[in-house]
């Protein structure tokens, strides 16, 4: 005859595996990138999970809804730079394509670029080791 688990050593497993569970999630980039809005977990989220020519609905499910930025400082600082570095920007820059903000620390954001709702010239390998510092400064 089979050993049998009583009730409570049942639940015992229950609670232990939704707390291994919970454990997993709360280190997970796109949890803590939601919680934290830190530039670490944004990065090893898109370094992850992201890939070029996704839906913006997938970004929303997974960072949330970014700030659309129609600076026009911006698209010509994009423009230009994309001019410049055109390996970085395979698929140029359209007149109508939209560029999101997500925000990741006090004062910083990242932009992503979007053609008819879908992620244009990313490259998740560029995020995969995280953050570069703007500026360093030693005295």
């Amino acid at each position: 005859m089979k050993p049998r688990l009583s009730m409570r050593q049942a639940l015992v497993l229950v609670a232990l595996a939704g707390g291994i569970l919970a454990v997993l999630r709360w280190f997970d980039p796109v949890v803590r990138y939601r919680r934290d809005r830190d530039a670490d977990s944004l990065y090893s989220a898109l370094s992850s999970g992201v890939k070029n020519g996704d839906p913006v609905e997938k970004l929303e499910r997974l960072l949330g809804t970014g700030a659309i930025n129609s600076s026009p400082e911006l698209r010509r600082s994009v423009t230009a730079f994309a001019e410049r570095s055109p390996t970085d920007y395979p698929q140029g820059i359209a007149e109508d394509d939209e560029f999101r903000e997500y925000r990741c620390g006090a004062d910083e954001a990242l932009i992503l670029q979007y053609r008819q709702g879908r992620l244009v010239n990313f490259d998740p390998k560029m995020f995969s080791e995280g953050p570069v510092p703007l500026a360093s400064s030693s005295r």
